[in-house]
């Protein structure tokens, strides 16, 4: 079981045979006032050839935050780059502030795109303090309910339309929390509640 509200399901746009992205990691670090913050992005690389990406974050209105042109090194399948974000817009159940970030690998011309990652970015920091779940500094207070994945038509087969009418009659109901019992979640359920902001508890089935 664990706590989560951000980072679900990397979407591939294309998947080269030769150089490409296997994996993008990412890690957000607010600072002791939870003001600034770092990003830290981490990629697995099939990589025989050296190559280039590029990394891109928008913000929630679509301002460019970073944009910048980084060296992929032959045969070195992890590549880990840290960047500085000033005062981002946090990421709360009661405000989602969602960055976008592209991971875009680069063709031998250094211009041709041959792969896109695109990711969704929540800043916020998760931890203990004096025996309180805090986020950003804040104790958090979870609200939160059982879901199973149930339709009156279509039975598990929910569609996505109706969870997100599920999500958004909790949130009217100042729900901001949910736990997937007893199964892990179709992994859109993830993104609308990093969107609509929802804290989950991820369970695996593992009794």
């Amino acid at each position: 079981w664990w706590l989560s509200g951000i980072f679900r399901d990397v979407h591939l746009e294309c998947f080269p045979s030769k150089v490409r992205i296997e994996d993008v990691f990412i890690k957000t670090e607010l600072d002791g006032n939870y003001k600034d913050a770092k990003l830290r992005v981490e990629l697995s690389l099939t990589i025989p050839e050296a190559a280039e990406a590029v990394l891109s974050l928008r913000s929630p209105n679509g301002t460019s935050i970073i944009n910048e042109k980084i060296q992929l090194s032959a045969d070195k399948p992890l590549s880990s780059h840290v960047f500085d974000v000033s005062e981002p817009e946090k990421w709360t159940a009661e405000a989602p502030h969602l960055y976008t970030l592209d991971v875009i690998l680069l063709g031998p011309s250094s211009e041709t795109p041959i792969q896109t990652v695109k990711q969704r970015v929540g800043f916020r920091c998760v931890e203990t303090i004096k025996g309180n779940i805090c986020v950003n500094g804040k104790p958090l207070l979870l609200r939160g309910v059982n879901r199973h994945d149930h339709h009156a038509l279509f039975g598990r087969a929910v569609p996505l339309a109706y969870m997100r009418r599920d999500l958004m009659i909790m949130k009217q109901h100042n729900i901001n929390a949910l736990r997937t019992s007893h199964y892990p979640a179709n992994p859109k359920l993830y993104e609308l509640c990093d969107e609509l902001g929802l804290w989950v508890m991820d369970e695996a089935d593992l009794e």
